[in-house]
């Protein structure tokens, strides 16, 4: 967002305005449409930090500069925030060291800046800061960068604009190429005050729209940008004010900062499921955990403020807030169990037990956290043969058998990328789900595999589709393969004989012709002599 809003809840709690009329100012940005009001009973500190959290502007009782506009809906001023001056620069060796780390295979963390207009890159790994300025900061097409993933074809950055209400597109090397979604640039009836991104199993993006005509949807887009409609359609199941969007195996999840809840929605067609959890009272970024099926909800505000760990089915397992964090945005699970956080005021590392273990760089406003990968990172095949022996993998393809044989279709999966993977999805057009989210650890190079048997009773061609990925999919570290086996049926012998019985009354030494049709309905040839 376009304030640091930890910061400027300090400020507004603490200081006179006067002293926020001292900042410098930017060019004026354009106003995010409020989604809903806040209560007047709040305290004004904390009602002034959750607008500016809300509308990416910095929310004043009083105008602090000429590019503030009035909003009635908060009844308070909206100003964009003040970028830094000079603005930071790219260091080449610190590119180089990102550039790295991206193509080995590890990939990079990346954090908006909405401070300085950028995406930052850290160690996926340790969480330790990598490079500042992946991209650099660009104020003529960022104005609040919200949440930065990799495009479906691995070769760009999207990143969304709260602010601009734009996806905005650059290549690995951090330079602009263009207003990815709306296709044609900024369309408010199709994203106003935008945040959250996703990419479907199909490469389309999925959009958290919180303001305009369109409020309260999370819009989908083609992989030219192209708009597609709405995937969750707007208010469905309850949600009021999305933050984000995560995909899980069989669903995806919706914190919401108005309804104050997580929902879940189906994963092919986005139909509202049912309430994963409340969340007292700011979910923002939704990610998974490194070694299980929890889910992590960075939480602004509330009584849950901080990192709200919940189970895979809603039940709540920690809040990890230390006092010297707050306002938290994003999170990620690192692999030592620490959980990278971001705010207003940086990106931070704690632990589990609540303490601070790190601040990894300060005075930044971060926002969401992403694992990027390339797709070259993250690749298997799957080979699906079929045969009659259960003990064994088939090296046949198609097959023919006799009606009524068992066949034994054999499924193995070989991990060609540079990505380990930890859960598993088999599905069968045939035979329908055989693994989903199944735990097991598939590294680099190794195969594995696993058959079922069963009787085909007609001539079948089934594909089978086999999808590895971690506990957090939208980092592309997973992987889609599919494979066709046919078998072919021998349907036993049979006929037809039409009409099925011959019946007649007629007198005596007189003669009458029925037409008798007798066809081979059956799997083989047949010979047959008819008897008077």
């Amino acid at each position: 967002m376009k304030s640091n809003r930890l910061l400027s809840f300090l400020i507004i709690l603490l200081l006179p305005l006067a002293l926020l009329a001292l900042l410098a100012l930017a060019n004026p940005a354009g106003i995010a449409t409020a989604s809903e009001p806040l209560a007047d009973d709040t305290p004004e500190a904390t009602r002034l930090a959750q607008i500016s959290e809300e509308t990416g502007l910095i929310a004043s009782t009083a105008a602090i500069s000429a590019a503030c506009t009035y909003d009635s809906s908060y009844q308070v001023y909206l100003c964009p925030e003040p970028r830094p001056s000079p603005l930071p620069q790219r260091d080449p060796a610190a590119a180089a060291r990102a550039r790295q780390l991206l193509q080995g295979g590890s990939g990079l963390l990346i954090v908006p800046d909405s401070t300085a207009d950028r995406v930052m890159a850290f160690d996926p790994t340790t969480g330790d800061l990598v490079d500042a300025n992946f991209i650099p900061a660009d104020p003529t097409n960022l104005s609040t960068p919200k949440s930065a993933i990799l495009s479906a074809s691995g070769t760009a950055i999207l990143v969304s604009d709260q602010v601009d209400d734009v996806v905005q597109e650059y290549d690995l090397d951090g330079n602009f190429l263009g207003t990815f979604a709306p296709a044609g640039g900024p369309n408010p009836a199709i994203l106003d005050n935008i945040l959250g991104l996703a990419l479907r199993p199909n490469g389309n993006l999925l959009v958290t729209v919180t303001g305009g005509t369109n409020q309260d949807s999370v819009a989908e887009f083609d992989t030219a940008g192209n708009y597609l409609g709405n995937f969750i359609a707007i208010g469905a199941g309850g949600m009021d004010g999305p933050f984000d969007v995560y995909q899980r195996s069989a669903d995806w999840l919706v914190p919401s900062i108005n309804s104050d809840d997580v929902n879940r929605y189906d994963l092919t067609t986005g139909a509202f499921i049912a309430e994963l959890a409340l969340i007292n009272n700011f979910p923002e970024q939704a990610i998974g955990t490194f070694t299980s099926t929890n889910i992590l909800i960075a939480n602004f505000s509330g009584t849950q403020e901080g990192v709200v760990e919940l189970t895979a089915a809603g039940g709540l397992v920690g809040v990890y807030n230390p006092a010297a964090v707050g306002g938290n945005r994003g999170a990620y699970d690192l692999p030592n169990g620490n959980i990278l956080t971001t705010n207003g005021s940086g990106v931070h590392e704690i632990d589990r037990l609540g303490n601070l273990v790190e601040t990894k760089i300060g005075g930044v406003s971060a926002q969401y956290i992403e694992l990027i990968q390339p797709p070259s990172g993250a690749a298997i095949t799957l080979d699906k043969t079929v045969g009659a022996d259960p003990d064994v993998c088939a090296v046949t393809d198609p097959i023919t058998v006799p009606f009524g044989t068992d066949v034994t279709y054999c499924y193995e999966v070989t991990n060609t990328g540079l990505v380990t993977f930890t859960l598993h999805d088999l599905v069968d057009s045939e035979l329908g789900t055989i693994l989903n989210a199944f735990p097991y650890v598939l590294a680099p190079g190794a195969s594995a595999f696993l058959t079922q048997t069963t009787n085909i009773t007609q001539t079948t061609v089934n594909t089978a589709t086999w999808t590895a990925y971690n506990q957090i999919p939208r980092a592309l570290g997973f992987a889609t393969a599919s494979d066709t086996a046919t078998v072919n049926v021998i349907q036993p012998p049979d006929i037809d004989v039409n009409p099925s019985s011959l019946s007649s009354t007629q007198g005596v030494n007189v003669q009458t012709t029925q037409p008798l049709t007798i066809s081979n309905v059956g799997g083989s040839d047949l010979t047959w002599t008819i008897t008077e």
